[in-house]
């Protein structure tokens, strides 16, 4: 079968932008407007998985509020028979007391899977068969990279890997966030690496 994917990241459910003063809820708004339309729209292509490649919510401490409206989502996912792959970034990261490490968003069902342990970075899904690969992010920053350690699965036909990070291109990114090379890239034997943490569409097949 073929396998068909949306791959996003960097939604920033919660977002104050104290910046836009009393306009900052409306774009608070309109990013959950958008995140809801993009649901609709996995669910009315059928799509087979859905990929959040880090940041779905701005804070590692989101509002109740948020996290409910998050979870109505995935539950239409699920519901759908669409599996759903989280990896905690930059902002939403895995630390200890935050939104993953304290829950695992099982109770929206059993396609929901959050990259919340850092001793599994992989996990297969026999009726794609595919296997999905992530490493969660730990901290703000970091020198090592998100696609490091993965250790290719033989069974599966596809693999398509997750991570939050920065491409390195001399002058525009840093070493110590989360850094990414072309050659490693090159290297992972994936057939699809969803990235996220940059704020714009970039290919690097």
């Amino acid at each position: 079968m073929s396998l068909k994917i949306i791959h996003t990241g960097d939604v920033h459910i919660g977002a104050k932008f104290e910046k836009l003063g009393e306009k900052g809820r409306d774009q608070r708004d309109q990013i959950k407007k958008t995140f809801e339309k993009i649901v609709d729209y996995t669910i009315k292509n059928k799509v087979n998985a859905f990929l959040i490649a880090g940041d779905l919510f701005d804070s590692a401490n989101p509002s109740l509020y948020s996290v409910t409206f998050v979870k109505g989502l995935f539950k239409k996912l699920n519901d759908a028979g669409i599996y759903v792959f989280v990896l905690p970034g930059t902002h939403d990261r895995l630390e200890t007391g935050s939104v993953y490490d304290t829950d695992d968003f099982s109770d929206c069902g059993e396609r929901i899977i959050v990259f919340n342990d850092t001793s599994k970075n992989s996990y297969y899904v026999q009726e794609l068969n595919a296997c999905f690969y992530a490493n969660p992010n730990v901290s703000n920053k970091s020198t090592k990279s998100p696609i490091r350690d993965f250790n290719l699965d033989e069974n599966p036909k596809l693999h398509i890997a997750m991570a939050h990070g920065s491409l390195q291109i001399p002058g525009k990114s840093s070493e110590d966030d989360y850094p990414i090379t072309v050659e490693e890239i090159e290297k992972s034997k994936m057939n699809y690496i969803a990235l996220a943490h940059w704020h714009n569409t970039l290919d690097v097949s």
